[in-house]
């Protein structure tokens, strides 16, 4: 009887495992061949909207490279900071780039990536603040890297 049993969730086990698993978010991108990017484009030298409504920055220039490499086209989506997360999580974009400090409630959202900055304003949330012109950390006291 247990051996019966055993091989019955042996079984099931291994029809589950081969079972195609749900596509990535990545997968996704990739297949339809556009990342579309939410910004806000009002925090330089991040995200910032030029008057001929095209987008420059350092976090465009990375969502842009991103793209690139995944051979896919931009579709930007314009967002405010107070929308930002709930276009972010209803899927209205792929990614979120312009600044985007990390906060308490922004790390209980599902997604949410290591910074690609640390800057004054992430500072706040107990990150060491470090730089080419600060190599050292006020928050840590210690040598930054």
């Amino acid at each position: 009887m247990k051996a019966s049993l055993a091989l019955c969730v042996l079984a099931c086990s291994a029809t589950a495992a081969l079972a195609d698993p749900a596509p990535s978010r990545l997968d996704e991108v990739i297949q339809r061949g556009t990342l579309s990017v939410c910004t806000t484009g009002d925090y330089k030298p991040y995200s910032s909207l030029r008057a001929d409504g095209s987008y420059e920055g350092i976090d465009i220039a990375m969502a842009e490279s991103l793209a690139k490499s995944l051979n896919a086209k931009i579709t930007w989506v314009p967002t405010t900071w107070k929308t930002l997360m709930p276009d972010f999580l209803a899927q209205r974009c792929d990614i979120a780039v312009g600044g985007i400090s990390v906060s308490l409630e922004r790390q209980k959202k599902p997604s949410s990536a290591n910074p690609s900055a640390l800057t004054a304003r992430s500072r706040w949330c107990g990150a060491p603040m470090c730089s080419a012109t600060r190599p050292w950390s006020r928050s840590t006291n210690r040598k930054c890297g």
